[in-house]
C-alpha cells in the first residue's frame, strides 16, 4: 500500500489575476491567422463618420468642412434593408459615447471598431472645451491618448485623418512644462493610457511570435532546435509556455501531439504559469510533483513498516476530465503512484488526451525527461531561469543531458551556447543536428518600465556617477546600448530633471524640449537614446564631468531597514519586497519597536476574547428570537416581521465584524501607526494605509504569534528552508494584501510579484550573490501590467557599485557547463 503525503495546490492556482482578461487576448493570439506588424487594420466607414458629426455637430471644428460622396447607385430591396440595419447599430454605438461627471471615459464596446477611436476624439473635444472643470491628470491623459493614436494608427482615409490631426493638435496646445511634471510623477502614462484601455488591443512582442515560429517551423519539419531566450526580465519569457501550449493544442493528429514540459526551480514561478494556464481556454493543464511517499515494507521477521520514498506524482487539473474526475482522483489505483510511465499511460486514458502543458518543479522534469523515450518522446522543453543557486544548477546540469528534440533555455542572463560547449554539443549529437543550424537565439535590450537606484543615505545614483575616465564612459555608452541592467536605471523623471539642470551648457540640440517637442512624443526608448547623446557630448566635453554627476536628488531619509517597519515605513509608499539573508530573524527583529511589549496579547487570548464575544451576540440572539410576542406585538406584525429581519442582520454582521485584531498603531502606515512614530507632524497628505488583514482561524493553527503579528501589520515572510509549504501558500494567499514581502534567494529569479514598488536590499544579501544575481532581483519589481514605477533601495555603497557598474559576469566559468562535464547520465 502507498500512501501519498502532499497534494497539489489548485485551489492557489484557481485565483485569477486581476489582468486576466489581458492574459486570455494574449493566450489567443497565439492562434490568430492574422498577425499585424504594428497594429490593427480598421475600417473607416464614410457612414460612421457621417452619423458621428451629425449627432455630435461641434465636432466639426476639428473635421472642417466634409462632402461625402453620393451614392447614386439604385439599391435592391436587400441592400436598402442591410443599409438601414447598419444605421441603426451605427446609431446605436453612438448612444455609448458617454463620459463619467469628472471627465473620465466609461470603458464601451463597440460594434464598429473605428468608434473606440472616434470615441477617444469625442471625449477630448469634451475636455478640450471644459478644460477648467477637469482635473490636469485627466487632461493629461486625453492629451496622451490623442498623441498615441495618431502614432499607433494611420488613418487612410483623409476624411478622419484631418479630424485626428487637428484634434492632436488643438490638445497639445493645452501643454504647459507642469505637464511633464505630472507625467513623470504618474509613470503609467508613459505605458497605458485611456486610450489603449479603450481599444484594448493586445498582441505578442516581435521576439514572442519569433519564438512561436522558430518551434512551430522546428516541428512542422520535425528538426532539433535548442533555442536561447534572453529577453530581459518583464519582456513575458515565462508567459509564452502558455501562448506555445496553445499553438500545440491545436495538433489534431494524437500521434503528432506535444506537450509543453514547463519546469522551474522557483515553486512561485510554477504557480504563476499553471495559474495562467487554466486562463487559456481549453487548455488541458497537468502538474508535476517530485515528493516523498510511504510505502508499505515487510521485513524479514513479518514486521510491517512504512518506509518513504522519493517519487514523481503527476496530476491533471480537473476539467482535463469528460465528467468523471472525482471518480478517477478518488479511485484506489496503484498505477495513480506508479511509474511515470503507467501516471503517464494512466491519465492519458482517463483524460483522453494528452496535456497541453505540464508543470513541473526541477526533479520532476529531470526524471520526466529520462522517461520520455518510453513515453513515445511527447514534449517540447521549456525550460525557465536555466542560470539559478547552485543547488539548482546542479540539477540543471543534469536535465541538460536529456533536453527533448525541441527545447527553449530562458534567462535574461542566459550564458551564450559559446560558453556552453558541451551542453550544445552533447544536444546535437542525441538529436543529429549541426550546431549552425539547430541553435538559436532570441534576445533585445529593450525595457519596459524603468528603475531608480538609491543609495544609503536616500540619493538618487545612476551609472555615470561611478565613472572617472574618458574610457570608462566610452564603456558606459556602450552599456546604455546593449546592456538592459544599465538602461533600465535612467529614468524619464529623473532624465528630464538632469536636463533642465544640465540646460546652461547644452547646446540648443541637445536641450530636452529640442528633443521631446510634444508630451505625447515621450517613451522609454526614446528618453534611452537622448541619454546616449548627452554622454556623447560629455565624452567631447570631459571638463562638465562634475556636472553631469552633480545631478543625484535626494529621496529618502539615511536607509536604515532596523527602521524600516516603524518610523522609515512611510518612505516605502505602495508594496515592498525586503530581500536579506536569515529572513526570518532579520524580519521578526526589525519588528521589536514595532510591537509595544506590553501591549502584545497572545493570539490564544485574542481567539478567546474574540469566540466570548461572538458567543455573547449569538445569546442576545437566540434570546431575541424565544421572546413571546404581546397582543401589542400581534397588532403590528408587520412592523415586527421586518424589525426582526433588521435585527437578525445587525447580529449577523456583529458577528461577521468580530475578529481577531491587533492594535491599530501596530499595523504598517495606518494613520494610528503614523501619530505613533511621527508625532509632531501631520498626516496630512501622507500615503495612509487603510487595509485591515482579517486571519481566517486556520493561519491561527500554523505560525507563532509574532509571526500572526507580523501578517496582520501588513508584512509577510517566505523563506522555502524555514517553512513548510502550506505555510508558504497561507502567506501567498494575502499576498495582495501585504504592504511588505520579506524573503532572500527564493524568489530573485523569475517570480512575478504583483504590484511591488521598491525593492529593499540587504547589504548582507548583496554582498553574497553576483551581479547576474543583482539584475535578476531588480527584474522582480516594475513589471508591465503588474507596476509601472520601481525604487530599488540599497543600505550600502557596495551594493549600490555592484548594481550599477559595468561589469558583467553571466558568461564566465558558469557553473552549468562545469557540472554537466562533471555529470555521468545512467
Amino acid at each position: 500500500m502507498t500512501t501519498v503525503a502532499t497534494s497539489f495546490p489548485w485551489k492557489r492556482i484557481e485565483e485569477k489575476p486581476e489582468n486576466f482578461e489581458d492574459v486570455v487576448k494574449l493566450i489567443d493570439s497565439a492562434i490568430a491567422k492574422d498577425t499585424p506588424q504594428d497594429y490593427k487594420v480598421i475600417s473607416e466607414d464614410d457612414m460612421c463618420l457621417e452619423l458621428f458629426l451629425e449627432k455630435y455637430p461641434k465636432m466639426k471644428r476639428w473635421f472642417g468642412t466634409i462632402l461625402f460622396p453620393e451614392n447614386k447607385v439604385v439599391k435592391t430591396s436587400t441592400e436598402m434593408i442591410i443599409e438601414k440595419n447598419k444605421r441603426k447599430q451605427i446609431e446605436r454605438d453612438l448612444e455609448n459615447f458617454t463620459r463619467n461627471t469628472k471627465y473620465e471615459i466609461n470603458n464601451q464596446m463597440f460594434k464598429y471598431s473605428v468608434f473606440n477611436y472616434l470615441y477617444i476624439l469625442w471625449w477630448c473635444s469634451e475636455i478640450h472645451v471644459n478644460s477648467r472643470k477637469v482635473r490636469p491628470l485627466i487632461i493629461l491623459d486625453a492629451i496622451i491618448s490623442m498623441n498615441r493614436i495618431n502614432r499607433m494608427v494611420t488613418f487612410h482615409n483623409p476624411r478622419y485623418a484631418i479630424g485626428f490631426q487637428n484634434g492632436e493638435a488643438e490638445m497639445n496646445k493645452l501643454v504647459t512644462e507642469d505637464y511633464f511634471e505630472l507625467l513623470f510623477n504618474n509613470p503609467k502614462l508613459l505605458v497605458r493610457s485611456s486610450f489603449q484601455s479603450q481599444d484594448n488591443f493586445i498582441q505578442l512582442h516581435k521576439e514572442q511570435r519569433q519564438t512561436l515560429d522558430l518551434i512551430g517551423n522546428a516541428l512542422k519539419m520535425d528538426r532539433p532546435l535548442l533555442l536561447g531566450n534572453q529577453m530581459p526580465t518583464g519582456h513575458g519569457k515565462t508567459f509564452l509556455a502558455i501562448p506555445l501550449a496553445k499553438q500545440l493544442s491545436t495538433e489534431m493528429n494524437a500521434e503528432k501531439k506535444k506537450t509543453v514540459l514547463f519546469a522551474c526551480s522557483n515553486e512561485l514561478v510554477n504557480m504563476d504559469v499553471a495559474s495562467n494556464a487554466l486562463i487559456g481556454n481549453q487548455l488541458h493543464l497537468w502538474m508535476a510533483k517530485y515528493i516523498f511517499v510511504e510505502k508499505q515494507k515487510k521485513l524479514p521477521d513479518g514486521t510491517v513498516i512504512l518506509e518513504k520514498k522519493p517519487q514523481v506524482l503527476i496530476r491533471p487539473y480537473k476539467r482535463c476530465f469528460p465528467a468523471t474526475w472525482k471518480s478517477v482522483y478518488r479511485k484506489e489505483d496503484e498505477k495513480k503512484t506508479g511509474t511515470i510511465e503507467e501516471q503517464w499511460r494512466f491519465y492519458v486514458g482517463a483524460t483522453r488526451k494528452k496535456p497541453d502543458i505540464i508543470v513541473a518543479d526541477l526533479l520532476s522534469c529531470k526524471f520526466l525527461l529520462k522517461a520520455q523515450e518510453a513515453l513515445d518522446n511527447p514534449f517540447v522543453g521549456y525550460i525557465d531561469e536555466f542560470v539559478s543557486d547552485k543547488e539548482s544548477n546542479k540539477v540543471m546540469a543534469e536535465i541538460c543531458h536529456y533536453l527533448p528534440r525541441q527545447t527553449v533555455l530562458l534567462s535574461s542572463i542566459l550564458p551564450k551556447f559559446e560558453s556552453l560547449p558541451q551542453v550544445v554539443q552533447q544536444f546535437c549529437n542525441r538529436h543529429e543536428g549541426i550546431v549552425s543550424e539547430v541553435v538559436h537565439r532570441v534576445q533585445s535590450a529593450e525595457v519596459s518600465i524603468p528603475c531608480v537606484v538609491v543609495d544609503q543615505d536616500g540619493h538618487v545614483r545612476f551609472p555615470h556617477h561611478l565613472i572617472q575616465t574618458r574610457p570608462e564612459l566610452l564603456h558606459l555608452i556602450s552599456e546604455m546600448r546593449t546592456n538592459p541592467r544599465i538602461r533600465r536605471t535612467y529614468s524619464p523623471k529623473h532624465v528630464f530633471y538632469w536636463a533642465k539642470d544640465l540646460a546652461p551648457i547644452l547646446p540648443k540640440n541637445l536641450q530636452f524640449f529640442y528633443n521631446f517637442p510634444t508630451i505625447g512624443a515621450i517613451h522609454l526608448s526614446g528618453i534611452l537614446e537622448y541619454v546616449v547623446r548627452l554622454f556623447e557630448f560629455l565624452c567631447e566635453n570631459f571638463d562638465y564631468l562634475e556636472t553631469f554627476q552633480k545631478y543625484r536628488p535626494r529621496v529618502m531619509k539615511k536607509i536604515s531597514f532596523s527602521k524600516m517597519f516603524t518610523t522609515q515605513s512611510i518612505f516605502y509608499e505602495g508594496k515592498t519586497l525586503y530581500i536579506t539573508k536569515d529572513v526570518i530573524e532579520k524580519t521578526r527583529k526589525s519588528a521589536n519597536k514595532l510591537f509595544d511589549e506590553e501591549r502584545f496579547v497572545k493570539i490564544e487570548k485574542l481567539i478567546t476574547e474574540r469566540d466570548k464575544k461572538i458567543k455573547g451576540f449569538q445569546k442576545q440572539q437566540r434570546s431575541s428570537e424565544r421572546r413571546k410576542p404581546t397582543k401589542a406585538d400581534n397588532k403590528e406584525k408587520l412592523i415586527n416581521k421586518q424589525e426582526t429581519i433588521q435585527q437578525k442582520m445587525a447580529f449577523a454582521e456583529d458577528i461577521e465584524n468580530t475578529a481577531v485584531r491587533i492594535p491599530e498603531d501596530f499595523i504598517v502606515n495606518t494613520e494610528e501607526h503614523f501619530r505613533r512614530f511621527h508625532p509632531n507632524v501631520s498626516a496630512k497628505g501622507m500615503p495612509i494605509n487603510t487595509n485591515r488583514i482579517v486571519l481566517e482561524d486556520y493561519f491561527f493553527d500554523s505560525f507563532c504569534d509574532i509571526d500572526l503579528y507580523l501578517l496582520m501589520a501588513g508584512i509577510g515572510m517566505y523563506d522555502v528552508k524555514r517553512q513548510t509549504e502550506h505555510q508558504r501558500n497561507l502567506v501567498m494567499k494575502i499576498y495582495n494584501d501585504l504592504s511588505f514581502f520579506c524573503a532572500g534567494l527564493d524568489v530573485v529569479y523569475g517570480t512575478n510579484l504583483a504590484g511591488l514598488i521598491n525593492i529593499a536590499i540587504d547589504q548582507e544579501f548583496a554582498r553574497d550573490v553576483s551581479i547576474a544575481t543583482l539584475y535578476q532581483l531588480m527584474g522582480r519589481v516594475g513589471r508591465i501590467g503588474r507596476s509601472y514605477h520601481a525604487n530599488i533601495i540599497a543600505n550600502h555603497e557596495s551594493t549600490v557599485q555592484k548594481l550599477l557598474c559595468l561589469d558583467e559576469n553571466i558568461d564566465i566559468d558558469n557553473d552549468i557547463e562545469k557540472m554537466f562535464q562533471n555529470f555521468s547520465p545512467e
